[in-house]
């Protein structure tokens, strides 16, 4: 699971493709800024290769209130299919938390995903609706 020590599961969830409001963007890149918590500016990426660090945040509109959040991880295909490869996953938060952040071996994520292109979905409880969502690649190293 993306942010937990354990593999990620399999499965299917709600239907991607639901029209909602616009939700606020997790950002993506390679480190964290130590002063704001969030991905920082100048490492902000959405495609990852072996060796990479994989790191996330979002900024919620408010302060969470739970000690657990929710993450799901979608494939995208090139023929606008989806498919779940992570299930909404519990990961530990503080209730206090100004800014949800994560870093996780994108090494890690290649192996249990594959490569491709995925969607992921932050939720506050399991079967809510996401408050934040995002688009990031992950690249298969190249063939020695």
């Amino acid at each position: 699971r993306l942010g937990s020590p354990d593999a990620p599961g399999t499965g299917a969830s709600g239907s991607p493709g639901s029209p909602r409001p616009t939700l606020p963007a997790i950002a993506f890149g390679t480190g964290l800024d130590t002063v704001t918590g969030e991905v920082a500016t100048d490492l902000r990426t959405g495609r990852f290769a072996a060796g990479d660090s994989f790191v996330y945040s979002v900024r919620p509109s408010g302060r969470p209130g739970v000690d657990e959040l929710y993450v799901e991880v979608i494939r995208l295909g090139p023929d606008q299919t989806s498919t779940p490869v992570q299930t909404p996953a519990p990961q530990p938060i503080s209730p206090d938390a100004e800014v949800i952040a994560y870093d996780v071996p994108a090494d890690r994520l290649i192996e249990d995903f594959g490569p491709g292109t995925f969607l992921m979905r932050i939720y506050l409880e399991p079967g809510g609706s996401p408050i934040a969502e995002g688009q990031f690649e992950l690249v298969a190293p190249a063939a020695s």
